[in-house]
């Protein structure tokens, strides 16, 4: 409102100077009403206005003349003097328009402020009519926020989360409180101009007129003339058209004697547009044109809905300067009764004045949030607005947190004080007359949820849970009945009853449920709140006991003993014998009870091929704790066999025909070597079951980490790949069967015959790995050369080189001997170098300390001697 008005101030200068100039150029107002549209354009081109603000200046002179007859304009010299004039009369003006609406009282002054704007704008009055009529609601242009908290709440702990209640019914795109244009207007409807009347005849006279109201408030209806039905509600009018028709359409009327043979209606079908006045602390204050059959509702809706800081409860209806009526928004919005709603007439105003009192409402009701009071409203009202209390409340007592008045802080030492309302009876709490005061928050305490009367059941019943104990008391006997008694597996010797003390300290009661079902007083104990009835499983105080078998059963493991079971239906219960399995010497091994110097006893049993024909009384009988072995029938077993692959003439997999078979005899049976074949290549692949990781025996630097990432790799997996390599010299085997290299080949080994690859493979610590092209007779450094030499890192001295077929190639160790040729299909490793330790000077300390001692005692012997 103060930029709206500031606005005004700053606008209304402009507004009083066209209308001085105005003023001062007319020379006369009946000279002026003679001039033609030329001569008044080249006036206002004078004035320095448009035409349509000239018509519109001199409309206001000639209302002025009307008011003054003696009023005469001035010549355009004395035009500072009226201006001055117009200035001071300005000023005083829009202050007091200021204080007016601020008041938000004089509707007159409201509308001088409209036309003020207007005559600014450079329009006519009637066309912000049209523009409010074009009026968004506020509610539709912009989202405004769905939480109304209020500051004055917020240092309150309990009350900081809530919102005020009721403010957010405008927030959303409702169209609940637009009129419906297809309604048809009520019976009580006031008629105004503007307003069209449809009058029907019907019967022995027939006919329809759709007539307008005029601005005088007259109909026109052709036969019967002019009849004034403005300001009459739909009903009134109806009775007067109705007597005035009458008297041209004698069959309307029914007499003593005749009936009356027409009959007649009228109805408003299209009803105008009121202009109302929304004011007070509204979001978007100001006047709008809504339709006939608006209410107060509607107006606050189009004018955004009270603010914060406006009531919701004491909503006025100004009506010619008197309140006709004060809307409490919260009937509506609790009851849902609308009956305060007001049918809006022209000229209206729906004022929201400054919010009342409020108070907060927390804890346990249906609807807490922070609410407006009326003068004289209580804790019980406070309540019902809330939508009354959950479930959970406790309806006993009720807190109530005060800022004391000014008044009243001069007799506290602080400004907050605390009260705890009790009541007698739960009609108590919520017809409370005890006062609340602006500002009260209200707490609704939660009800204790310990149990008064439960009781537990649980384990081996057939239906545990939670019971109640009932009026008269309940027993261990009447709680076993309630859960049906003892489920399978029971125990029904022992069971324990937990107690829980009013301190909290727990205690253990045994009790016998058998002997409590049969009623003993010793057992059929009297149960408290919160006691705990535990029914034990036989398990607990006999312990499942178990076989154990294993060896040649499709499923070993550990199954449960029952009593009389045999060696056979334990076989049967493991899925019974694989085709691996012997029959014979079947072991069973027994825990030795009787002999302490004997951990335990073996008992062999010899079973049929059809074991499971055997009769129950012939089976060996199984104690709790054996353990059964079946073996293995060494006849059965076919071992795996071995694979031959490469440069052979038969690759496959071939199966042992007898104990013993060596490489030559694989050899053999897969067709011998083929002339691609490379015999210094040949190595058997068996896993080494004692491998490590390389990656777990070397762990590089840091600083190397980068650089060798990829090399470190590939010799990892090098290692790796020899380490599972048995050499084979195969021209020994040639010469001589019995050679060492003629190994016996395992089951699951594997008999490599490679090609000759015609490389040599240089890896590491070089600047680049290669694969070599191999020579006849070159050294390692003459392929160390071919990879580009040693890198940084290099160990120079310590390159290792392994043949094709995993064997390692040695130097001579000798400068005068030359070393062994490097074959086809060697790999040459260069290794990361190490720092070792130097300790050179600390052996040189060590010898010349003992080089010192010897000569000491030299001369020590030399002067005995002497």
């Amino acid at each position: 409102m103060t930029e709206k008005i500031g606005g005004l101030v700053k606008r209304a200068t402009v507004a009083a100077i066209v209308v001085v100039a105005a003023l001062a150029s007319d020379g006369n107002a009946q000279q002026q009403d003679g001039m033609n549209l030329d001569e008044m354009r080249k006036k206002a081109e004078e004035m320095g206005v448009t035409i349509d603000e000239y018509l519109m200046l001199q409309e206001e002179m000639k209302d002025r003349r009307r008011e003054d007859p003696s009023y005469q304009t001035e010549e355009p010299q004395g035009f500072d003097k009226y201006r001055q004039d117009a200035g001071a009369l300005r000023d005083e003006q829009e202050a007091e328009m200021m204080r007016r609406l601020k008041d938000q009282t004089d509707l007159e002054q409201f509308r001088q402020a409209e036309k003020m704007r207007a005559l600014r704008e450079g329009r006519a009055p009637g066309e912000m009519e049209e523009e409010r009529e074009r009026v968004t609601p506020p509610a539709e242009e912009e989202e405004r926020t769905k939480e109304f908290f209020l500051e004055e709440f917020m240092d309150r702990p309990r009350a900081r989360e809530l919102e005020a209640f009721g403010y957010d019914m405008f927030s959303y795109d409702n169209e609940f409180y637009e009129p419906t244009p297809d309604a048809p207007a009520p019976r009580d409807y006031v008629i105004g101009p503007g307003d069209e009347l449809t009058i029907s005849v019907w019967g022995e006279t027939q006919l329809m007129h759709n007539v307008e109201v005029s601005k005088q408030g007259n109909v026109y209806v052709p036969n019967v003339g002019l009849v004034n039905v403005g300001g009459m509600t739909t009903e009134e009018a109806e009775r007067r058209m109705f007597g005035r028709m009458s008297k041209v359409y004698r069959s309307l009327l029914s007499t003593e004697l005749t009936q009356a043979s027409a009959w007649m209606d009228l109805s408003a079908e299209k009803m105008r547009n009121v202009r109302v006045y929304v004011l007070g602390e509204v979001n978007a204050p100001g006047a709008y044109a809504l339709p006939a059959m608006s209410s107060a509702f509607t107006a606050l809706y189009y004018g955004g809905g009270p603010k914060l800081e406006g009531s919701l409860r004491n909503v006025r209806l100004i009506r010619d300067g008197v309140i006709v009526a004060t809307i409490d928004m919260y009937d509506y919005l609790i009851t849902g009764d609308r009956a305060s709603d007001v049918m809006l007439r022209d000229g209206d105003a729906v004022h929201v004045p400054p919010v009342g009192p409020r108070a907060a409402v927390v804890g346990e009701t249906r609807r807490p949030a922070i609410y407006e009071m009326k003068e004289g409203e209580t804790f019980g009202d406070l309540i019902e607005f809330a939508g009354g209390l959950t479930f959970k409340a406790f309806h006993e007592r009720a807190h109530i947190e005060r800022y004391l008045p000014p008044e009243e802080r001069a007799f506290h030492e602080n400004g907050v004080v605390h009260a705890d309302l009790a009541f007698r009876s739960f009609a108590d709490f919520l017809e409370s007359d005890y006062p609340i005061r602006d500002g009260d928050v209200a707490t609704v305490m939660t009800a204790d949820d310990e149990p008064v009367n439960l009781v537990t059941i649980e384990g081996k019943v057939k239906q545990p849970g939670r019971y109640a104990i009932e009026e008269g008391g309940t027993t261990i006997r009447d709680l076993l009945i309630k859960a049906d008694t003892f489920a399978v597996g029971a125990f029904p010797s022992k069971a324990a009853l937990i107690r829980t003390d009013d301190d909290e300290k727990k205690e253990i009661v045994a009790f016998d449920p058998t002997k409590a079902l049969a009623g003993d007083p010793k057992h059929d104990l009297e149960l408290r709140n919160r006691d705990e009835v535990i029914v034990m499983d036989v398990e607990t105080f006999e312990p499942t006991r178990s076989v154990e078998i294993a060896g040649e059963v499709r499923e070993p493991g550990v199954y449960t003993y029952f009593e009389n079971m045999g060696l056979t239906d334990l076989i049967a219960m493991a899925g019974g014998l694989t085709d691996s399995a012997s029959v014979a010497g079947v072991e069973i091994g027994r825990i030795e009870r009787n002999d302490a110097r004997e951990i335990s006893t073996t008992h062999t049993v010899d079973l049929p091929e059809a074991y499971w024909e055997i009769e129950r009384d012939q089976d060996f009988k199984l104690e709790s704790h054996d353990r059964v072995n079946v073996k293995r029938d060494l006849a059965k077993v076919y071992p795996e066999g071995v694979w031959v692959t490469g440069e052979v003439p038969y690759v496959g997999k071939y199966a042992p025909i007898k104990r013993g078979e060596r490489v030559a005899d694989y050899v053999r049976r897969a067709g011998g070597l083929l002339e691609t074949a490379y015999p210094e290549g040949i190595y058997v692949v068996r896993k080494n079951q004692y491998r490590m990781d390389f990656d777990t025996l070397v762990t590089k630097p840091d600083s190397m980490k980068n650089t060798t990432e990829r090399k470190g790799e590939y010799y990892n997996d090098l290692v790796k790949e020899f380490a599972d390599r048995v050499p084979i010299l195969w021209e020994e085997i040639a010469e001589d069967s019995t050679s060492e290299y003629n190994i016996v080949l395992m089951p699951g080994d594997s008999l490599v015959v490679p090609q000759d690859p015609r490389v040599v493979y240089v890896v590491g610590e070089v600047e680049t790995p290669v694969q070599a092209p191999y020579v006849p007779g070159k050294s390692v450094d003459y392929y160390i050369d071919r990879a580009g030499g040693y890198s940084e890192m290099a160990d120079e001295g310590g390159a290792a080189v392994i043949k094709p077929n995993g064997a390692q190639w040695t130097t001579s160790g000798l400068f005068f001997i030359p070393d062994e040729e490097v074959p086809s299909g060697s790999v040459i490793i260069v290794p990361l170098a190490t720092k070792k330790e130097d300790r050179t000077w600390e052996i040189v300390g060590s010898l010349l300390q003992t080089v010192a001692s010897v000569a000491v005692l030299g001369l020590t012997l030399a002067q005995a001697l002497n």
